[in-house]
């Protein structure tokens, strides 16, 4: 059985993952992304793997992009 992993993605307010029964829901504040990137790992995985489901998804083309530079600048991608 598997569980669904949701992210919320909010103007502002504070960042949090819940655990609820059908998954994890991970609450991403626009306002407070490179923050959340600093610290949140999930985060990478959330942008990179996600799809939009509701919404404007050039919001979540942008947090794509600023995931990418992140990832980029850092070496992350690189083995």
């Amino acid at each position: 059985m598997s569980d669904w992993d949701l992210m919320a993605v909010i103007p502002t307010g504070d960042y949090k993952i819940e655990v609820r029964d059908i998954g994890q829901v991970v609450w991403l504040p626009l306002s407070r992304l490179n923050e959340v990137l600093e610290s949140s790992m999930v985060i990478l995985d959330a942008v990179t793997d996600g799809k939009v489901l509701c919404g404007d998804s050039r919001i979540f083309d942008d947090i794509k992009d600023r995931v990418r530079r992140y990832i980029e600048e850092r070496g992350l991608g690189q083995d």
